[in-house]
């Protein structure tokens, strides 16, 4: 079935700053043990520049606070870290576009485990994002996919329309990124916004 397709990125664009540090600003205020996590950052960072350390592994400290999350620390989360940080102009973007008709797709970097709570709130159709591991509908902080980011983003899009039966309506459909990393993503519909710091839109060059 052919569909117009709107894609979002999150983080920058969706909503200021990035959420990997809000997670870790909430974990270490609710559970103090997690700020013995700070001072292994910057070696982390350190090795991933120096391509010692996998992304994934850099992003699994950050991560690490979600093996005590129960629901209402999702829902807690998403509304004083996620939603109060949306930028106003692309949110009613989302909005608007998805009351005309649009899929609305979210494709992340960050964790689906938290940014799940678009789809479940209503505000979109479906959430890609880096996969962490589950047991009994319980997340923790290990990643068990590759970093969703650049052409791995296209990966995860193709792979869910083929299970959705969707094709994209490539001239009606639109993307939103602060990104060029996001220009694989973005190549995929022929109107492509980008989003500035300032939460202001421009077109891609």
């Amino acid at each position: 079935m052919k569909r117009k397709i709107a894609f979002f990125d999150i983080d920058k664009t969706l909503i200021y700053g990035d959420s990997l540090h809000s997670l870790l600003r909430y974990g270490c205020k609710k559970w103090p043990v997690y700020y013995f996590l700070l001072p292994l950052i910057p070696f982390a960072a350190l090795l991933y520049v120096m391509k010692i350390l996998p992304r994934e592994k850099l992003k699994e400290i950050y991560y690490k606070p979600l093996e005590k999350f129960e629901d209402d620390d999702y829902e807690k989360f998403f509304d004083k870290y996620i939603l109060s940080r949306k930028i106003e102009k692309t949110f009613s973007q989302l909005i608007s576009l998805k009351e005309q008709g649009y899929y609305i797709i979210l494709v992340t970097a960050s964790a689906y485990a938290y940014m799940r709570i678009w789809k479940s709130r209503g505000y979109a159709d479906e959430v890609i994002g880096t996969q962490v591991e589950e047991k009994n509908g319980l997340y923790s902080g290990k990643i068990i996919s590759k970093n969703c980011a650049g052409e791995q983003k296209v990966i995860k899009i193709k792979e869910l329309f083929e299970q959705k039966n969707i094709e994209i309506d490539y001239e009606n459909s639109i993307g939103f990124s602060d990104s060029d990393k996001d220009i694989p993503m973005l190549n995929l519909v022929s109107t492509r916004v980008r989003v500035l710091r300032n939460g202001q839109h421009t077109k891609f060059i």
